[in-house]
């Protein structure tokens, strides 16, 4: 059977990441040795691979702070016994 949700995602922030960081060295070795519309285009992704990474990233942690357990509130138990005017429970 195939891996869970938390399983596969550490990956696939690994694999964007790589994938901008391929996206930023191949526009640093190229960018000045191509002619200008191909330089452009190679902007052009590499601007868009950045934005859509950044994005990814920004979802994950806005789900993982939505999804995160709320700590709990705890209150003190009030240890005095019930008056005998309330109504009683038996």
């Amino acid at each position: 059977m195939g891996r869970g949700c938390a399983a596969a995602r550490p990956r696939d922030q690994e694999s964007a990441h790589a994938d901008q960081l391929a996206a930023e060295r191949l526009q640093a070795k190229l960018g000045n040795k191509l002619p200008a519309e191909a330089a452009r285009a190679l902007d052009h992704a590499t601007e868009t691979i950045v934005a859509q990474v950044t994005a990814m990233k920004n979802m994950v942690d806005d789900f993982r702070d939505y999804a995160r357990t709320p700590l709990p509130q705890l209150e003190g138990l009030d240890s005095e016994p019930p008056d005998r005017g309330s109504a009683c429970l038996v």
